[in-house]
């Protein structure tokens, strides 16, 4: 996280997410491999209603 109060809950999102009661597929909503890094940041910018996570991936293989 990137706040400044103690993350306290983090341990609880670990659990939920490890047993499936959260589906964090729902949370990435565009992905791009390293090399449209440019392009990944253009859609958080302009897209903010639906770039609700945009993730570049490092290895270009995924």
């Amino acid at each position: 996280a990137t706040h400044s109060i103690p993350n306290l809950k983090f341990p609880i999102a670990i659990d939920l997410i490890q047993r499936n009661v959260i589906d964090v597929d729902d949370f990435v909503s565009h992905t791009f491999p390293f090399s449209e890094t440019a392009e990944a940041l253009k859609v958080a910018a302009r897209e903010k209603a639906t770039a609700i996570k945009v993730v570049v991936l490092a290895d270009e293989k995924q």
